[in-house]
């Protein structure tokens, strides 16, 4: 049994900001609990430390988890696959949430619209290479009013 596994599987459970089990919607609590030594410093295989439950929106569900089921576990690409406490193979998938910036408004699209409109417009001007160019120096600009907008 994997001690470094389980110091892992533990704290994605923890620190996870979504968890699904199995096939089942996202979990609306988490307990864990403290994991208990023995006197070797090893610890009890079938000491229950993870239960998580959700609902269906009528019906609550749970599911448990033993400290011997975890550390015998083994990653599945981005899932996590052990025994649950009554022995059944059961995937957790853990997620974290990042915000998404803010979308620019009108008013900080304005440069990149003229900008574009400048690179156009030099196109009735222009020989191809002249273009060319203009071209790639106005689209480094706008490259970098888009980054600074966002």
């Amino acid at each position: 049994m994997s001690k470094e596994l389980l110091s892992q599987v533990l704290d994605l459970f923890q620190n996870s900001d979504v968890i699904l089990v199995a096939d089942s919607p996202m979990l609306s609590h988490v307990d864990v609990e403290d994991i208990e030594l023995d006197v070797n410093g090893d610890f009890y295989g079938e000491h229950e430390i993870i239960c998580a439950t959700w609902t269906d929106g009528e019906c609550e569900f749970s599911v448990k988890f033993t400290a011997g089921g975890i550390a015998n576990g083994r990653w599945e690409g981005n899932s996590f696959v052990c025994e649950d406490h009554e022995g059944e193979e059961t995937k957790v998938q853990f997620y974290a949430l990042k915000s998404l910036p803010a979308v620019p408004s009108v008013h900080e699209l304005r440069p990149i619209e003229e900008k574009i409109l400048d690179v156009a417009n030099l196109f009735n001007e222009m020989t191809t290479s002249d273009l060319q160019g203009i071209a790639c120096v106005k689209a480094r600009e706008i490259v970098a009013l888009v980054r600074g907008s966002l």
